[in-house]
């Protein structure tokens, strides 16, 4: 088969692959009701940029208990990975809040203006006595709405403004249906707004921009074949779990034909050359997507309060 590229924004989604120099290594730990899972890269694999790359896993967002650990964690990690950027002197930052907000699952960073505390009006001398960094907040929205592509907005804002730190914030695409609204990234290695769905615009970098820069992203949603081989997958595993030492390469191959044999980056390739071509190969979200995105879009905002505000 031709070469299977995924639409995957996350680092985690690439763990179970393997290339000349092997697999991923993940450094894990658990803080409260949060897994971390940090990645550092010295060198391009994947086609994911040399750079950090932290992910917090964590269930539904149910309990107020979680939503707290969550921006707690989310909090400490941020400064961090701040404190890695060995910025001199932190006083201007910028967030940047990607997306179409027109568009629930693609709103979590226009959805940062409702509770981001921004500080960048406020007379300097009044920043000064209560001790405050000018936090501002630009909302470039996307391409089709304005005719202009994000970097373009940002260059423009960041001559203007000249932060010393750049926080952008955008919805991603994930190759995994259980990660969808269940896990943030944290990168200081940039990122490429649309990418995940297919968008070819100009990629945000520290080199590109200028400034420190520090992505944070979470998935909102997939393609249908990630669903469809999910799905095959799942059945494959319930069939094995009932079957448990009958189960072997013979009875997947009865159970899923000739796909049943096939490698997992062969499998879906499949599917895709398959849905694609039929016009099959939609971009899906969470039917609950609008509420999961204003929760996540509150904690995110929760965090960033906490870490830039005060110093």
């Amino acid at each position: 088969m031709s070469n299977f590229r995924f639409r995957s924004d996350l680092a985690l989604d690439f763990k179970e692959l393997e290339d000349a120099d092997g697999k991923l290594h993940f450094k894990i730990s658990q803080r409260r009701q949060v897994r971390i899972e940090t990645l550092v890269l010295e060198k391009e694999r994947f086609g994911k940029k040399p750079g950090t790359y932290t992910s917090l896993a964590f269930e539904g967002l149910a309990l107020e208990t979680l939503r707290e650990d969550l921006a707690e964690v989310l909090a400490e990690e941020l400064e961090t990975m701040i404190d890695a950027l060995a910025i001199r002197d932190l006083n201007r930052i910028l967030v940047c809040g990607l997306g179409n907000p027109d568009l629930s699952c693609d709103a979590i960073g226009p959805l940062l203006a409702d509770e981001l505390l921004v500080s960048a009006h406020i007379p300097e001398e009044d920043r000064q006595q209560e001790r405050m960094r000018a936090v501002a907040l630009l909302i470039p929205r996307v391409r089709a709405q304005t005719g202009m592509e994000t970097i373009e907005l940002l260059l423009g804002t960041i001559e203007r403004f000249q932060p010393d730190l750049v926080i952008a914030v955008d919805a991603l695409a994930s190759r995994s249906l259980g990660r969808v609204g269940h896990v943030i990234q944290l990168t200081d290695a940039g990122m490429q707004p649309g990418s995940g769905v297919g968008n070819h615009t100009r990629e945000l970098t520290r080199s590109s921009l200028g400034v420190p820069l520090i992505c944070i992203g979470i998935p909102t949603v997939v393609d249908v074949s990630t669903v469809a081989y999910d799905v095959l997958e799942m059945v494959e595993n319930h069939f094995a779990k009932h079957l448990e030492d009958e189960w072997n390469e013979t009875l997947s191959a009865h159970l899923l034909g000739e796909f049943g044999r096939l490698e997992e980056a062969d499998g879906r390739q499949l599917l895709r050359e398959i849905l694609t071509p039929a016009g099959m190969n939609m971009i899906v979200m969470d039917k609950s997507i609008d509420l999961e995105v204003k929760e996540l879009a509150s904690i995110v905002s929760r965090a960033l309060n906490q870490v830039l505000l005060a110093y």
